[in-house]
C-alpha cells in the first residue's frame, strides 16, 4: 500500500496510516534540538522543510510532503547541511549557499573537483574536498577565513572546541586549528580513511580506514584503541556510548566506544551499503537483497524485517510509528511511508 505525497492524495485505507505520521513529525521536531555544530544529513529533517538530495536537491514540507521547490535536477549533490537559513550543498562543481526557503542562491564557492558537505560552527563553513583543499568560509557571505592545502583529497573535519580532525587519502589524521588553520598534530593511520572522522560524547573521535580498521584518538591526538575486521566497515553511527559498524560483510557490529570491546554482532546476509539510521535503542539499514531491518541496539535483536519495492535513495527517517523512505522515481524522489511493527514483513510492498 502506498502512501505518496500529501494528504489527499491518499487512498481511504492510507489516512490513518497518515494521521499517525503527522503525530510522528510533531514529536520528532519537538524532541530533536538543534546541535552546536552542524553536520551534512540525508535527508535533512527541520521544522519547517525536509531536504533530500539525489541528483539535485528537494525540498518538501514535512508535514503534507508537498514540494517546496528544487535546484540542480540531473547534477552531482552531496548530503545538505543547514545553519541560519542558508542551505549549503556541495557537488561536482563547487559549494552552493541556496535560501531555505526559496531555493535561491546566496553565494557560491567554485571548484574544479568535488567538494564534499561541510561542517559548520559559530557561522564558519569548514569545507573540504577531492583536491586536499581545506578552507574555512563565513556562513554570511562565502567569504575566505583561510584555507590550506593537503596531499590528497581530505574529507569533512569533526569539530573539537578549537581544533578540526580530520583525514583523508594520505593515511593520517590530522588536527588543525579552527581560527587559522595551522597544523597542531598529525598521526599516522596505516591506511585512507573511509570517510570523515566521527566525534565521541567522551571528547575522543572515531575514524575507519580501508585496512578494516576502527581507532579512536582523544583530541590530543592520543590512540586509545584500535580493532581490526576482516572486512571494511563502510557504515559507521554512534548511539550514546556504543559504536555501529556495518559494511559489505552483512554484518553489524556494536563495540564500547571507550574500550573497543565487542557488545554484540548480526549477521544479516545482504551487503549493507546505504547509510544506516537510528530512533533510540532501534538501528534501521538496508540490505542490497531490498530488505529493511529493524534492529535492537541493546542487544542486536531482529526486531522485524521487511521487504522494500523500489530503490531507496537516502537513509530512512524514523518516527514512533512509521518510517518514511524517498524512492528514486524518473523524476524527483518518491516519498514513502512504512508502518513499523515486529516481525518478518518479508515481501510485503508498504
Amino acid at each position: 500500500m502506498g502512501c505518496d505525497g500529501a494528504l489527499n492524495s491518499c487512498q481511504a485505507g492510507c489516512r490513518d496510516m497518515y494521521k499517525t505520521y503527522l503525530i510522528g513529525v510533531v514529536l520528532l521536531l519537538t524532541t530533536h534540538p538543534a546541535a552546536a555544530v552542524e553536520y551534512a544529513e540525508n535527508p535533512l529533517l527541520l521544522n519547517e522543510h525536509l531536504l533530500v538530495s539525489d541528483q539535485g536537491l528537494a525540498v518538501y514540507d514535512p508535514v503534507t510532503l508537498r514540494l517546496r521547490w528544487s535546484v540542480l535536477q540531473g547534477e552531482q549533490t552531496l548530503e545538505p547541511v543547514v545553519a541560519d537559513g542558508l542551505v549549503l550543498l556541495s557537488g561536482g562543481q563547487g559549494l552552493q549557499a541556496l535560501d531555505l526557503a526559496s531555493g535561491k542562491t546566496r553565494w557560491r564557492w567554485r571548484s574544479e573537483t568535488t567538494l564534499f558537505s561541510p561542517s559548520l560552527d559559530e557561522g564558519v563553513a569548514y569545507l573540504s574536498g577531492e583536491d586536499g583543499t581545506l578552507v574555512a568560509l563565513r556562513l554570511v557571505d562565502g567569504e575566505r577565513l583561510w584555507q590550506r592545502r593537503f596531499d590528497g583529497w581530505v574529507y569533512p573535519p569533526a569539530v573539537f572546541g578549537e581544533l578540526l580532525i580530520t583525514g583523508g587519502s594520505e593515511g593520517l589524521l590530522w588536527a588543525v586549528d579552527r581560527r587559522s588553520g595551522e597544523l597542531r598534530w598529525q598521526r599516522p593511520l596505516g591506511q585512507e580513511l573511509i570517510y570523515s572522522p566521527r566525534a565521541l560524547d567522551s571528547g575522543s573521535v572515531v575514524v575507519t580506514t580501508f585496512a578494516g580498521e576502527v581507532k579512536v584518538y582523544s583530541a590530543q591526538g592520543e590512540l586509545r584503541w584500535t580493532r581490526r575486521f576482516a572486512s571494511l566497515k563502510s557504515g559507521l553511527l554512534v548511539s550514546g556510548e556504543r559504536i555501529l559498524l556495518s559494511g559489505l560483510d552483512g554484518r553489524i557490529d556494536a563495540l564500547d566506544a571507550a574500550t573497543g570491546e565487542s557488545l554484540w554482532q548480526r549477521s544479516l546476509g545482504e551487503r549493507l551499503t546505504l547509510p544506516a539510521a537510528l530512533h533510540g535503542e532501534r538501528l534501521l539499514v538496508v540490505g542490497d537483497a531490498g530488505h529493511l531491518f529493524e534492529i535492537d541496539t541493546g542487544d542486536g535483536r531482529l526486531i522485524s524485517r521487511t521487504r522494500l519495492i523500489g530503490e531507496p535513495v537516502a537513509a530512512p527517517l524514523v518516527y514512533p510509528q512509521h518510517t518514511l523512505f524517498f524512492m528514486r522515481s524518473r523524476a524527483l524522489p518518491r516519498a514513502v511511508l512504512i508502518p513499523r511493527q515486529s516481525g518478518d514483513n518479508n515481501d510485503q510492498e508498504i
